[in-house]
């Protein structure tokens, strides 16, 4: 068995298994400077508006996920559900259910195009 000293001498600690890991918060703040950049690039973002936007984007994912899981029992989502799920998360807001459902069916033919 191999010692498991270090250079000076002493011990070498178990701190690999003792150390924490840190806990992984989804974030879509990058992806919000990003596409900020696009639209204006001139314009910057406090840490509050990316905070409030950062939650905002998170609840409505989380949203459409959960309405698709209750469409379809199954874990994998297919298109279809995710479409129906959207369209059920933003029924009576009016041009925004349709430009979400168009930007989406837009993306998916853009992602199948390029794989």
């Amino acid at each position: 068995m191999k010692s498991t000293s270090t250079k000076t001498g002493g011990a070498k600690k178990a701190s690999t298994a003792a150390r924490r890991k840190k806990t992984r918060k989804e974030s879509y703040s990058l992806y919000i400077h990003r596409v900020l950049k696009q639209v204006h690039p001139d314009m910057a973002i406090s840490k509050k508006a990316m905070k409030v936007m950062d939650d905002m984007i998170c609840d409505v994912f989380h949203r459409i996920a959960a309405t698709s899981k209750d469409c379809k029992g199954r874990s994998t989502l297919k298109q279809k559900e995710i479409q129906t799920a959207v369209k059920l998360t933003f029924s009576g807001t009016g041009d925004l259910e349709k430009h979400c459902v168009s930007e989406g069916t837009k993306a998916i033919g853009k992602f199948q195009a390029s794989v």
